[in-house]
């Protein structure tokens, strides 16, 4: 975490705690309004001080729930995800939160084909979530291996975005991983380097989706030949 993160955090959880003295003090203040001492009291000011607090605490909430940056960390996420649960009415499941946090990973390097795409995703995913059992190229008893497998019950396939065709073969990997492998929660993550038309993209996304499968796309690039 760098030190504006924690600066941030520490202004943050300030607020948080000055918001909570002003409320239990105008408590304080409403318990004695039947007597006359409440005239002695100005709750001008401190009104508001509560309002600026609340103010302060709904932007900081914007800025996390609007945030394109990539890199947002544990605390942040801990906070999106607080803020979902509530919308949504219940918990995130690991499926779930597995799909957050691809959309939130940025990668910042040129990939130099499919395989080292998937070590990326990988090596992110076990740094980010230590407690959970992630495997690479995952082989089941036909011989034949799914990219990533998290808990036994998520399985990832890894494309790049270079041609249709490439995509294409999703499809079938798809079909394979519910039929033979046994998986109901599945993803397609697609790293979209700029190669196929953005409608396109939509299409494949609905596609997929129509086949009981999650779309997650990251943007990125690839090495060209010269």
């Amino acid at each position: 975490m760098g030190p504006g993160r924690f600066l941030l955090i520490c202004v943050f959880l300030s607020l948080t705690m000055w918001l909570l003295f002003q409320i239990i003090f105008l408590l304080i203040i409403a318990s004695i309004v039947h007597n006359n001492t409440l005239q002695n009291w100005d709750i001008g000011p401190i009104l508001q001080n509560v309002f600026l607090v609340i103010m302060i605490l709904g932007l900081y909430i914007i800025f996390i729930m609007t945030s394109k940056d990539k890199s947002l960390n544990d605390f942040e996420i801990y906070i999106k995800n607080i803020l979902r649960k509530k919308k949504a009415g219940g918990a995130l499941t690991d499926f779930e939160v597995i799909l957050q946090a691809l959309d939130n990973y940025k990668i910042d390097r040129i990939v130099q084909n499919e395989r080292e795409f998937e070590s990326i995703i990988f090596t992110y995913l076990k740094a980010k979530f230590p407690d959970f059992d992630i495997q690479f190229q995952y082989r089941i008893s036909s011989g034949r291996s799914i990219d990533i497998v998290i808990n036994d019950e998520i399985a990832l396939e890894l494309k790049i975005g270079e041609n249709k065709g490439n995509l294409d073969d999703g499809f079938s990997k798809i079909a394979w991983y519910k039929e033979k492998g046994g998986f109901n929660q599945l993803a397609i993550v697609i790293l979209d380097v700029g190669m196929i038309n953005p409608r396109d993209l939509d299409e494949y996304e609905e596609m997929f989706s129509e086949k009981g499968a999650k779309v997650v796309f990251m943007k990125g690039d690839i090495s060209r030949p010269r």
